[in-house]
Protein backbone atom coordinates (compact mmCIF):
# COMPACT_ATOMS: atom_id res chain seq x y z
CA UNK A 1 0.00 0.00 0.00
CA UNK A 2 2.86 2.64 0.66
CA UNK A 3 5.49 1.60 -2.23
CA UNK A 4 3.70 4.23 -4.47
CA UNK A 5 4.47 6.90 -1.77
CA UNK A 6 8.09 6.01 -1.13
CA UNK A 7 8.94 8.35 -4.17
CA UNK A 8 7.44 11.35 -2.49
CA UNK A 9 8.29 10.20 1.45
CA UNK A 10 11.97 9.33 1.10
CA UNK A 11 13.03 11.97 -0.26
CA UNK A 12 11.19 14.48 1.79
CA UNK A 13 12.33 12.88 4.78
CA UNK A 14 16.17 13.22 3.70
CA UNK A 15 15.37 17.21 3.03
CA UNK A 16 14.10 16.85 6.40
CA UNK A 17 16.44 14.88 8.37
CA UNK A 18 19.04 17.16 6.75
CA UNK A 19 16.74 20.74 7.54
CA UNK A 20 17.03 19.83 11.21
CA UNK A 21 20.94 18.83 11.02
CA UNK A 22 21.57 22.30 9.26
CA UNK A 23 19.11 24.46 11.69
CA UNK A 24 20.85 22.68 14.56
CA UNK A 25 24.16 23.88 13.54
CA UNK A 26 23.30 27.10 12.60
CA UNK A 27 21.82 27.72 16.85
CA UNK A 28 25.26 25.95 17.49
CA UNK A 29 26.78 28.90 15.69
CA UNK A 30 24.92 30.91 17.32
CA UNK A 31 25.97 29.67 20.63
CA UNK A 32 23.59 27.82 21.73
CA UNK A 33 24.59 23.80 21.72
CA UNK A 34 21.45 21.94 21.24
CA UNK A 35 21.75 18.09 20.64
CA UNK A 36 21.40 16.87 16.68
CA UNK A 37 20.39 13.51 18.13
CA UNK A 38 17.91 14.13 20.31
CA UNK A 39 16.70 17.07 17.76
CA UNK A 40 16.43 14.65 15.27
CA UNK A 41 14.62 11.88 17.21
CA UNK A 42 11.94 14.66 18.73
CA UNK A 43 11.63 15.17 14.72
CA UNK A 44 10.42 11.60 14.13
CA UNK A 45 8.11 11.12 17.50
CA UNK A 46 6.34 14.15 16.44
CA UNK A 47 6.12 13.24 12.61
CA UNK A 48 4.74 9.21 13.79
CA UNK A 49 1.98 11.08 16.65
CA UNK A 50 0.93 13.70 13.81
CA UNK A 51 0.30 10.54 11.23
CA UNK A 52 -1.77 8.82 13.44
CA UNK A 53 -4.04 12.20 13.60
CA UNK A 54 -4.02 12.39 9.92
CA UNK A 55 -1.17 14.75 9.88
CA UNK A 56 0.57 14.35 6.26
CA UNK A 57 3.52 16.98 7.04
CA UNK A 58 6.63 15.93 8.63
CA UNK A 59 8.36 17.71 11.54
CA UNK A 60 11.34 19.24 11.31
CA UNK A 61 13.26 22.32 13.37
CA UNK A 62 12.50 25.30 11.29
CA UNK A 63 15.38 28.37 10.33
CA UNK A 64 15.60 31.60 11.61
CA UNK A 65 17.42 30.67 15.47
CA UNK A 66 20.23 32.98 15.23
CA UNK A 67 17.45 35.79 14.42
CA UNK A 68 14.80 34.93 16.41
CA UNK A 69 17.52 35.18 19.46
CA UNK A 70 18.71 38.36 18.11
CA UNK A 71 14.94 38.96 18.36
CA UNK A 72 14.98 38.47 21.85
CA UNK A 73 13.05 35.12 21.54
CA UNK A 74 13.76 32.72 24.26
CA UNK A 75 12.07 29.03 24.96
CA UNK A 76 8.54 30.85 25.66
CA UNK A 77 8.34 31.82 22.08
CA UNK A 78 8.58 28.59 21.03
CA UNK A 79 5.71 27.42 23.76
CA UNK A 80 3.33 30.28 22.66
CA UNK A 81 4.04 29.32 18.97
CA UNK A 82 2.86 25.85 19.51
CA UNK A 83 0.37 26.82 21.45
CA UNK A 84 -1.07 29.04 19.31
CA UNK A 85 -0.95 26.45 16.00
CA UNK A 86 -2.82 24.09 18.46
CA UNK A 87 -5.54 26.46 19.29
CA UNK A 88 -5.74 27.42 15.78
CA UNK A 89 -5.96 23.92 14.51
CA UNK A 90 -8.55 23.26 17.21
CA UNK A 91 -11.23 25.82 16.62
CA UNK A 92 -10.34 25.60 12.97
CA UNK A 93 -9.00 29.16 12.19
CA UNK A 94 -6.15 28.41 9.73
CA UNK A 95 -8.68 29.31 6.78
CA UNK A 96 -9.07 32.70 8.67
CA UNK A 97 -5.81 33.21 9.10
CA UNK A 98 -5.11 32.56 5.95
CA UNK A 99 -7.38 35.09 4.36
CA UNK A 100 -6.67 37.68 6.84
CA UNK A 101 -2.67 38.00 6.46
CA UNK A 102 -1.71 39.58 3.52
CA UNK A 103 0.84 37.26 1.40
CA UNK A 104 3.20 40.17 1.33
CA UNK A 105 3.94 39.37 5.16
CA UNK A 106 4.24 36.04 4.89
CA UNK A 107 6.73 36.90 2.45
CA UNK A 108 8.56 39.27 4.37
CA UNK A 109 9.03 36.33 7.02
CA UNK A 110 10.87 33.80 4.74
CA UNK A 111 12.55 36.91 3.13
CA UNK A 112 13.70 37.39 6.85
CA UNK A 113 15.00 34.00 7.53
CA UNK A 114 16.71 33.64 3.94
CA UNK A 115 18.76 36.71 4.62
CA UNK A 116 19.52 35.90 8.18
CA UNK A 117 20.82 31.93 6.78
CA UNK A 118 22.78 33.35 4.06
CA UNK A 119 25.03 35.90 6.41
CA UNK A 120 25.45 33.39 8.96
CA UNK A 121 26.67 31.05 6.45
CA UNK A 122 29.33 33.52 5.02
CA UNK A 123 30.41 35.24 8.38
CA UNK A 124 30.41 31.70 10.69
CA UNK A 125 32.29 29.79 8.11
CA UNK A 126 36.05 30.09 6.94
CA UNK A 127 36.62 33.27 4.59
CA UNK A 128 38.21 30.76 1.88
CA UNK A 129 35.06 28.81 1.86
CA UNK A 130 33.08 31.09 -0.09
CA UNK A 131 33.52 29.40 -3.59
CA UNK A 132 31.90 26.35 -2.11
CA UNK A 133 28.94 28.73 -0.38
CA UNK A 134 28.36 30.09 -3.80
CA UNK A 135 28.29 27.23 -5.48
CA UNK A 136 25.60 25.68 -2.82
CA UNK A 137 23.11 27.98 -4.20
CA UNK A 138 23.19 27.53 -7.49
CA UNK A 139 20.80 24.22 -7.28
CA UNK A 140 18.46 26.46 -4.77
CA UNK A 141 18.38 29.06 -8.35
CA UNK A 142 17.20 26.10 -10.97
CA UNK A 143 15.00 24.95 -8.06
CA UNK A 144 13.49 28.47 -8.14
CA UNK A 145 13.34 29.28 -11.90
CA UNK A 146 11.92 25.31 -12.40
CA UNK A 147 9.06 26.50 -10.52
CA UNK A 148 8.67 29.79 -11.85
CA UNK A 149 9.29 28.07 -15.43
CA UNK A 150 6.93 24.96 -14.70
CA UNK A 151 4.06 27.49 -13.11
CA UNK A 152 4.16 29.82 -16.16
CA UNK A 153 3.34 26.72 -18.44
CA UNK A 154 0.32 25.68 -15.96
CA UNK A 155 -1.06 28.60 -16.40
CA UNK A 156 -1.65 28.06 -20.30
CA UNK A 157 -2.97 24.97 -19.70
CA UNK A 158 0.28 23.04 -20.27
CA UNK A 159 0.46 20.76 -16.88
CA UNK A 160 2.86 17.77 -18.35
CA UNK A 161 6.49 19.24 -19.60
CA UNK A 162 6.59 16.54 -22.45
CA UNK A 163 9.95 15.85 -24.61
CA UNK A 164 8.05 18.07 -27.09
CA UNK A 165 7.29 21.06 -24.07
CA UNK A 166 11.23 20.60 -23.31
CA UNK A 167 12.37 21.31 -26.63
CA UNK A 168 10.20 23.90 -26.88
CA UNK A 169 12.01 25.90 -24.11
CA UNK A 170 15.77 24.68 -25.07
CA UNK A 171 14.45 26.28 -28.83
CA UNK A 172 13.81 29.23 -27.09
CA UNK A 173 17.11 29.46 -25.48
CA UNK A 174 15.96 28.24 -21.81
CA UNK A 175 18.99 26.11 -20.34
CA UNK A 176 16.26 23.81 -19.56
CA UNK A 177 18.06 20.41 -19.01
CA UNK A 178 20.25 21.58 -16.29
CA UNK A 179 17.79 23.62 -14.30
CA UNK A 180 15.57 20.49 -14.42
CA UNK A 181 18.33 17.83 -13.43
CA UNK A 182 19.19 20.39 -10.73
CA UNK A 183 15.58 21.17 -9.56
CA UNK A 184 15.18 18.02 -7.64
CA UNK A 185 17.15 17.00 -4.33
CA UNK A 186 18.12 20.94 -4.71
CA UNK A 187 18.56 21.23 -0.66
CA UNK A 188 21.02 17.77 -0.75
CA UNK A 189 23.03 18.17 -4.22
CA UNK A 190 23.74 21.75 -2.87
CA UNK A 191 25.40 20.46 0.09
CA UNK A 192 27.02 17.81 -1.27
CA UNK A 193 28.20 20.55 -3.61
CA UNK A 194 29.31 22.52 -0.89
CA UNK A 195 31.25 19.95 1.02
CA UNK A 196 32.89 18.76 -2.17
CA UNK A 197 34.56 21.97 -3.07
CA UNK A 198 35.31 22.83 0.15
CA UNK A 199 37.32 19.79 1.07
CA UNK A 200 39.20 20.92 -1.97
CA UNK A 201 39.52 24.02 -0.55
CA UNK A 202 41.16 22.56 2.15
CA UNK A 203 43.69 20.03 -0.23
CA UNK A 204 41.59 17.01 1.51
CA UNK A 205 41.20 15.65 -1.97
CA UNK A 206 40.46 12.29 -0.57
CA UNK A 207 37.55 13.18 1.31
CA UNK A 208 36.08 15.43 -2.29
CA UNK A 209 36.55 12.36 -4.01
CA UNK A 210 34.68 9.83 -1.62
CA UNK A 211 31.58 12.43 -1.84
CA UNK A 212 31.93 12.87 -5.32
CA UNK A 213 31.23 8.91 -5.55
CA UNK A 214 28.37 9.24 -3.32
CA UNK A 215 26.58 11.50 -5.03
CA UNK A 216 27.49 9.57 -8.11
CA UNK A 217 25.74 6.58 -6.28
CA UNK A 218 22.56 8.94 -5.26
CA UNK A 219 22.00 10.22 -8.90
CA UNK A 220 21.97 6.31 -10.09
CA UNK A 221 19.07 5.44 -7.64
CA UNK A 222 16.97 9.16 -8.27
CA UNK A 223 17.96 10.93 -4.85
CA UNK A 224 19.53 13.23 -6.52
CA UNK A 225 18.71 15.17 -9.75
CA UNK A 226 15.37 12.85 -10.28
CA UNK A 227 11.89 13.09 -9.67
CA UNK A 228 11.84 8.65 -9.49
CA UNK A 229 13.56 6.69 -7.44
CA UNK A 230 15.16 3.46 -8.92
CA UNK A 231 18.18 1.91 -10.70
CA UNK A 232 19.87 4.39 -13.20
CA UNK A 233 17.33 6.60 -12.23
CA UNK A 234 19.38 9.82 -12.52
CA UNK A 235 20.34 10.90 -15.51
CA UNK A 236 23.71 9.25 -16.62
CA UNK A 237 25.94 11.96 -17.68
CA UNK A 238 25.58 13.47 -14.65
CA UNK A 239 26.42 10.14 -12.70
CA UNK A 240 29.39 9.87 -14.99
CA UNK A 241 30.11 13.35 -14.38
CA UNK A 242 30.13 12.29 -10.21
CA UNK A 243 32.26 9.64 -11.14
CA UNK A 244 34.54 11.84 -12.84
CA UNK A 245 35.21 14.48 -10.03
CA UNK A 246 35.91 11.26 -7.75
CA UNK A 247 38.67 9.57 -9.87
CA UNK A 248 40.37 13.04 -10.49
CA UNK A 249 40.43 13.73 -6.88
CA UNK A 250 41.87 10.36 -6.30
CA UNK A 251 44.32 10.93 -9.14
CA UNK A 252 45.68 14.77 -7.62
CA UNK A 253 45.62 13.13 -4.38
CA UNK A 254 47.98 10.61 -5.35
CA UNK A 255 50.36 12.85 -6.93
CA UNK A 256 50.10 15.98 -4.92
CA UNK A 257 53.64 16.11 -4.30
CA UNK A 258 54.42 16.19 -7.50
CA UNK A 259 52.10 19.21 -8.43
CA UNK A 260 52.81 23.06 -8.49
CA UNK A 261 50.00 23.77 -6.35
CA UNK A 262 50.00 26.32 -3.54
CA UNK A 263 49.34 25.57 0.29
CA UNK A 264 46.58 28.09 0.40
CA UNK A 265 43.92 29.06 -1.92
CA UNK A 266 41.08 30.57 -1.86
CA UNK A 267 39.12 29.22 -4.62
CA UNK A 268 38.66 26.36 -7.25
Amino acid sequence: YIMPYLNVIIPIEIYNFIETMDNVESAQAAGDNYNVGEAQFADGVATMIGALFGGVCPNTVWMGHPGLKQAGCRIGYAWVSGLLFFLTAIFGFFALLYNLIPTVIVAIVFLWCALTITAQAFVDTPRRHAAAIGIAMLPHIANYAYTQISSTLMSVGIFEITPEVSQSLLDAGIIWKGIEALNYGAVLSGMMWAAIIAFVIDRNLKAAGNLSLIAAAFTFFGILHSPLLGINAGPVGITIGYVSVGVICYLVDRFKDKLDVPVRYDYV
